[in-house]
């Protein structure tokens, strides 16, 4: 007779001398309502992310085990600072902006406010403006930007025009100049943060929803990883190598204390 395992909400049949293996729902699984479990961050504070939506690279197990994700916030920003130009935005210790949020989240180096002003647009990324939409909120806050001209900030970052950038500039320096929420000394250096983020910055919409798919594909793997290789196996013919797609999940599935037969 099966025993059953319960963990945040779920429950599944013990096959073995592990509930991870040969992992069977007893219920409906419903992917859009799955619960907050630490077993699902483990797996990704280990660098255990292959076939973890935006995190199976190399380059994602690596940052991942570095940043150790334990909430949507730290997927989301993780899956933006990901990108090249965050990777090669470095200061003048050569520390790039993707280490400079995973030290802060891990309480290795503190996230100090640069102004109370930015605190609630700033504070859930650790002090550093990671999107789009925090350049947006500044522009509204700082510059007293209405909708149009928020858009107009958001397009010329979206499309790194850099004569638009400087319109917008002069618009955000004249607006910062009447609404005085902070002085102009601090406005013109948040202006050449929003600046160099243009280079690199993602929208957080986006960013969010690849998190959310990122987090349910790592819960799936850790609670029904049967079914999760199974699946991964079966689309495996459409990757670009499938051969070596199939060899790294039987690779992971036997890492896992899955048995995995030959043909």
């Amino acid at each position: 007779m099966a025993e059953y395992h319960m963990s945040c909400g779920c429950s599944w049949p013990i096959v073995g001398d592990s509930p991870r293996q040969g992992a069977l729902p007893l219920l409906d699984v419903n992917v859009s309502k799955l619960p907050d479990c630490h077993l699902a961050w483990d797996i990704m504070s280990i660098g255990n992310t292959k076939g973890v939506f935006q995190l199976e690279s190399r380059l994602g197990a690596t940052w991942a085990k570095k940043l150790r994700p334990r909430n949507d916030e730290h997927l989301s920003a993780l899956g933006a600072l990901l990108r090249l130009g965050c990777l090669a935005a470095k200061d003048e210790n050569g520390i790039s902006l993707t280490e400079h949020y995973c030290r802060r989240v891990n309480k290795e180096e503190p996230a100090d406010s640069f102004d109370p002003a930015l605190d609630e647009i700033l504070g859930p990324t650790e002090q550093i403006l990671v999107y789009q939409e925090q350049a947006m909120q500044i522009g509204a806050k700082f510059a007293g930007f209405d909708l149009k001209n928020v858009d107009r900030l958001r397009k010329a970052i979206g499309k790194k025009d850099q004569k638009e950038m400087a319109e917008v500039k002069r618009l955000f320096l004249e607006g910062a100049e009447k609404v005085k929420v902070v002085s102009m000394d601090v406005a013109e250096t948040v202006w050449g943060w929003i600046e160099k983020a243009g280079r690199y910055s993602f929208n957080k919409s986006h960013s969010m929803s690849y998190g959310l798919t990122g987090y349910d594909t790592a819960y799936l793997k850790s609670h029904f990883p049967v079914q999760f290789y199974t699946s991964w196996l079966a689309y495996a013919e459409d990757k670009v190598d499938p051969d070596q797609e199939v060899m790294e999940l039987v690779e992971d599935a036997r890492r896992a204390g899955i048995t995995v037969f030959p043909p």
